[in-house]
């Protein structure tokens, strides 16, 4: 009864906190800004947030009472008696729950949790809830296990719907190359939508081959767009990590869904994109336990194969990825036993040779297919390598060494702690492979990591993240196999209570680093007003139809609004891409670039439609400084030299260039 109490304290306590927690975080920005009283719904939303927070305050003061404390424990007992009795409906109330959660984050109200702190209070009151329905519909489970889960659960909610805050109408880029992708994507479909045939994309073809599925259905808006690229983040992040959770035979529903949430959260905090881990899918749903028999050879080589096609589609550090990842399944479960070194790894090798080539051959015949020029496709072996940003540094404040090597700091001690177990005796050659592996695709993602135009974010090191979870994870759900036979193994391990404390920690380092991770991702939804927009696209348009009289046109930017508008009435140049256009000249692909010049020179174009062109060089003290000053030397001054700025739009970052009478004085 003691325990009841005190559990009822503990929860109204967390009730009358958060609820004034959150007033805070709605209330404070409009009461800055003058604006609280202009907003009813704010203002209702606060009200109904404090009577709550009162009605818990309360409610904590009866508790003391003999017959308030007695009171709540018999209405405790009997909402879990209803909760129960309900049975797998409780599953509506979180899907309610959560839905509510994603509208908050990603909503018109996303700007008021728009920071880690003002999201940090509606997670925890959402996992308090999501605890409650789970303990009234689960009673057996301890309190501690369910808190846990909740917190995971809402978490990974939380970080899915983040996405969501992308799907708008707003017709002009988001953010820097946002569009571009969509772009990309329809050139699959260029002789429908620009009257000729287009080079296909020349990065990233896996991606831009799953967004170009909606094209198939002519005349969508850009918002079905947003919303299948945000579908496509969400979906193959919980598919892929289904996916390990099968393949890793994880039993007990809540304990597999936790093991998901934690999963999509470690892939997205790299992050690992959404086509990459779809290799991580195939190969661990195709590839079931024992694949490396001989009766499995032909399915073994097809699934690696498939893999591998799309690896190639991929990026080129993922060629040998699929065969990894069927490597390291294959160290885990099975033995070397007395087999000579080079006969246990016999298989392995032909694997990753096999998917190498497979990948390989792959992207070849993409870049027959794609009718773009060969040579442009070998920009990241050309493009110099700034070795400052592995530490802090402007564009990456933490330090892409550091930063990756703390973060997976959690799993690599869990690994290693695994190898020193007496229990886990794989064997040193095993135990040796695994650690080869980790160390080429870390060294590998570091080095790309640090190529000129990357080294915001982890998302370089996609192979080293994937493969480490992928071990971490096996080793903790007891899925390797020791070299010694069952009759040789102990019947049971008793682990040291120091132990568990170790792994408690571990694992709350790792959910720490998970949550942090996902209050702080993303962006609130963009709000705009709807007439402001509409004014500015008209002027636009104006400026592009007087222009296409005189001239060709050039998008440098905004091509999504030739590619869901009407290009076909238009004079459009496709060369020149703004994100491609950087990545030549961050390249060094010089033939490229003079033939863009001389266009500039010549003034091809009656009219360059532009993020602002500005000619500042900041070098590396600046946010990305390096890039800016390649995009100054290679493409603003060029432009500026031969083209005059006319209109800013007010609502988006977007400015047109036409010819100059008398081009100005140029280096």
């Amino acid at each position: 009864m003691e325990q009841a109490f005190l559990r009822w304290r503990l929860g109204l306590f967390l009730v009358f906190l958060f609820s004034f927690w959150l007033v805070g975080v709605l209330w404070m920005p409009a009461w800055q800004e003058n604006s609280l009283r202009h907003s009813p719904r704010l203002l209702i939303g606060g009200m109904t947030l404090l009577g709550i927070g009162l009605i818990g305050g309360g409610l904590l003061a009866v508790s003391f009472t003999s017959k308030g404390g007695m009171f709540l424990v018999g209405l405790g007992l009997g909402i879990a008696k209803r909760l129960r009795a309900l049975g797998k409906k409780n599953l509506l109330f979180l899907l309610v729950l959560w839905f509510t959660l994603s509208f908050w984050v990603a909503g018109d109200y996303s700007w008021y949790f728009s920071s880690a702190w003002r999201r940090l209070p509606l997670v925890l009151s959402y996992a308090g809830l999501t605890t409650l329905i789970l303990k009234a519909w689960l009673s057996d489970l301890s309190w501690g296990r369910l808190g846990l889960a909740s917190l995971l659960l809402n978490t990974a909610v939380l970080r899915l719907s983040v996405f969501l805050a992308e799907v708008t109408d707003y017709p002009f880029s988001l953010y820097w190359s946002e569009t571009t992708r969509f772009y990309y994507a329809s050139l699959f479909f260029s002789e429908r939508l620009y009257g000729q045939r287009l080079a296909l994309p020349p990065y990233d073809a896996s991606r831009a081959l799953l967004q170009a599925i909606p094209f198939l259905l002519p005349s969508l808006p850009l918002w079905v767009h947003r919303l299948w690229q945000a579908f496509l983040w969400v979906g193959i992040s919980v598919l892929t990590a289904t996916g390990i959770a099968s393949r890793l035979n994880i039993h007990g529903a809540l304990r597999r869904w936790m093991f998901i949430a934690v999963t999509v959260l470690w892939f997205l905090l790299a992050p690992v994109y959404f086509q990459l881990q779809l290799v991580v899918w195939m190969v661990c749903v195709g590839l079931e336990q024992p694949f490396w028999e001989r009766r499995h050879f032909r399915k073994t080589l097809l699934i690696l194969g498939l893999a591998s096609i799309w690896s190639g589609l991929s990026r080129i550090n993922w060629f040998p990825m699929p065969a990894l990842i069927a490597t390291l399944f294959y160290i885990l479960e099975k033995p070397k036993g007395e087999q000579p070194i080079h006969r246990y790894f016999a298989l392995p090798l032909l694997w990753v040779l096999f998917g190498s080539l497979i990948a390989a051959l792959s992207q070849g015949v993409y870049i027959f297919l794609s009718r773009a020029e060969t040579h442009t496709f070998l920009y990241i072996f050309t493009s110099k390598i700034l070795w400052y940003r592995l530490l802090p540094n402007p564009t990456f404040p933490t330090g892409i060494l550091p930063t990756a090597v703390f973060v997976s700091l959690p799993l690599l001690i869990w690994v290693f702690w695994q190898a020193k177990n007496p229990h886990q005796r794989l064997g040193f050659w095993r135990w040796l492979a695994l650690a080869m592996m980790l160390v080429v695709l870390f060294a590998g993602g570091i080095v790309v990591s640090a190529k000129i135009g990357g080294g915001n974010n982890l998302h370089n090191l996609d192979a080293y993240w994937s493969l480490l979870w992928l071990l971490a994870a096996a080793l903790f759900f007891g899925k390797a196999r020791g070299e010694k036979t069952a009759e040789e193994s102990p019947i049971s391990i008793h682990i040291p209570r120091a132990e568990q404390i170790a792994r408690a920690v571990l694992l709350g380092w790792l959910c720490l680093e998970l949550l942090i991770s996902a209050l702080s991702s993303g962006s609130p939804r963009l709000l705009y007003l709807r007439n402001e927009v509409e004014s500015d696209l008209r002027l636009l348009e104006e400026a592009i139809k007087t222009a296409n009289q005189q001239g060709p046109l050039l998008f440098l930017t905004e091509r999504q609004l030739l590619s869901f508008g009407d290009p076909l009435a238009l004079r459009v140049v496709y060369d020149y891409e703004k994100v491609w256009l950087i990545m030549m000249a961050m390249a060094h692909n010089q033939a490229y670039m003079d033939r863009f010049h001389e266009d500039i020179r010549s003034q091809r174009f009656s009219l360059i439609i532009s993020d602002p062109l500005r000619l500042r060089k900041k070098g590396t003290t600046a946010h990305f400084g390096d890039e800016n000053d390649y995009w100054v030397d290679e493409v603003a001054s060029p432009i500026l030299c031969y083209y005059e700025p006319k209109k800013l739009l007010r609502t988006a970052n977007i400015r047109w260039y036409v010819p100059r009478a008398e081009p100005s004085p140029c280096p």
